[in-house]
């Protein structure tokens, strides 16, 4: 805007005739004796009918009796056409109208939503717009102007036929020779990852990381598909009985839409894809999916705990899904493809869903704040864990308890909330009130201990061995007897059986 407002103060007078012999003509008569200019409704609405049956080159093509409106042809005096054509930033400058006519919008606050061009039409496109607008309506005819920047190659140079640095599109969608076929998606998703209003950058490095974008998205599209397999619409549970996590995904889920709505409505691409990637590789990949694994596979099919899991699969892969879908539409069609039997009655094709709903009740700050000190106290026990797993005393982090020692019955009733070691993945997780009980302690699969300043308290950690056998279905050490299985796996066995 500052930019526009600039250019448009320090302008001179427009002079918006040229002397060409190609371009749209100025309907303007002289009389031939004075030449003063003949530009009236009559003469104007007589070349409009004119050009509708011949064009604009029926200026040149036509008499200029012909072209003379008949009020002109008998009042003694001759006159002969003008051979000026328009500016072409004139032509281009009043598009709006053509726009205004077709949608007869004659009550308008703009013409335009947005209009969009490189940063070097704020002297052309965007000012010549501006001026015949407001000249004639007294109004801007947009809302929103964005200028984007120049393609260059991968080291930043402009592109020429010289350099022979010239990326075609149609080869990042079709391949070429020794150049793979990365398809639409992958070329849409490149230009929404880019920040658009500087120049851009192309190149064999950059669309391999974005296709790999691409697989990554595929991946996390595939996890919540193949959980939701044969899972159906009425199998759904209701907000209030799921879990704590579960609720707080929600809460996650939640955020994204609302701010994916905004990224969208704002024209920041950019920042959707960086908000795609978070959901996709921070939020499920390494956190979400992994915590609920343990519920997927070896919970019982129908219980409740598992259901609760689907039910926010759901609910992320359809939100999921259609933030995907104005980037990469061939992407989002095919993963809605695949779910869009689980509701009955369901739209063939994403783009019909119109966008989605979010329930307020997922807006849920109090777990927020919960699970910010959760985080908190899940990545220090993660750094215990690798730090065992480095020193090889341990392979996986199911080969460990954790027993959490807290100094505030806050943080002890905090704590106590949550399945903790489904978060830390560990066999099993403990907590006490008490600081002191672990200082004697002698226990020797006592591996690592660390205290932690955490909101409302301090928390002591220690990691241990864990003390029963494998469990071989669900892999945690919760097995009393080498090679038997645990009691909730023989809980889920002796449910199947009957």
């Amino acid at each position: 805007r500052y930019r526009l407002e600039q250019f448009t103060l320090s302008r001179s007078e427009w002079c918006i005739s040229r002397q060409r012999s190609w371009g749209v003509p100025i309907p303007v008569f002289y009389e031939s004796e004075t030449d003063v200019p003949l530009l009236t409704d009559f003469s104007v609405e007589h070349i409009i009918e004119i050009f509708k049956k011949h064009g604009s080159d029926g200026w040149w093509k036509l008499d200029d009796q012909e072209l003379l409106a008949s009020e002109y042809k008998n009042n003694g005096k001759t006159y002969r056409k003008g051979n000026d054509t328009m500016d072409v930033w004139f032509d281009s400058g009043v598009s709006w109208t053509f726009i205004l006519e077709q949608t007869k919008k004659k009550d308008f606050k703009t013409i335009a939503d947005l209009y969009l061009e490189g940063s070097d039409q704020h002297r052309g496109w965007f000012q010549s717009s501006l001026l015949t607008s407001v000249a004639i309506n007294d109004k801007v005819p947009y809302s929103t102007l964005i200028t984007h920047g120049f393609v260059m190659d991968e080291q930043g140079q402009k592109m020429s036929k010289s350099l022979g640095n010239v990326i075609n599109p149609s080869t990042v969608i079709k391949g070429g020779k020794n150049e793979p076929a990365y398809g639409v998606d992958v070329l849409r998703l490149w230009v929404a990852s880019s920040e658009y209003v500087n120049d851009i950058n192309i190149g064999k490095n950059i669309m391999s990381q974005v296709g790999e974008n691409i697989r990554k998205y595929r991946n996390t599209a595939r996890f919540m598909l193949g959980n939701l397999n044969n899972f159906k619409y009425n199998q759904l549970v209701e907000y209030e009985e799921l879990d704590l996590i579960d609720k707080y995904m929600l809460h996650e889920t939640y955020n994204f839409g609302k701010n994916i709505k905004i990224f969208y409505d704002e024209y920041a691409f950019n920042k959707v894809v960086q908000a795609l990637n978070n959901l996709s590789n921070v939020l499920l990949s390494a956190f979400y999916f992994d915590i609920v694994k343990d519920r997927l596979y070896a919970d019982h099919i129908t219980s409740q705990s598992r259901r609760n899991v689907l039910t926010v699969l759901y609910h992320i892969l359809n939100i999921y899904t259609i933030s995907l879908s104005p980037i990469v539409p061939y992407l989002a069609e095919e993963i809605y493809d695949n779910y869009k039997n689980i509701r009955p009655k369901e739209n063939d094709s994403v783009f019909k869903l119109g966008w989605y709903d979010l329930d307020e009740k997922w807006n849920n700050q109090l777990l927020q704040q919960e699970w910010n000190t959760l985080k908190h106290l899940r990545g220090e026990v993660n750094q215990l864990l690798e730090a065992a797993r480095k020193d090889k005393l341990i392979k996986s982090s199911l080969e460990a308890n954790v027993e959490l020692y807290v100094n505030s019955s806050e943080l002890l009733h905090l704590l106590q909330n949550h399945d903790l070691k489904s978060i830390f993945i560990t066999s099993d997780a403990t907590i006490s009130s008490s600081l002191e009980m672990i200082e004697n302690s002698s226990n020797n699969t006592l591996i690592y201990t660390k205290k932690v300043d955490l909101s409302g308290g301090i928390c002591k950690i220690i990691i241990k061995r864990a003390s029963l056998f494998k469990c071989p279905r669900c892999w945690n050490y919760n097995a009393q007897t080498e090679g038997e299985l645990c009691k909730r796996c023989e809980n889920v066995l002796e449910i199947m059986n009957k």
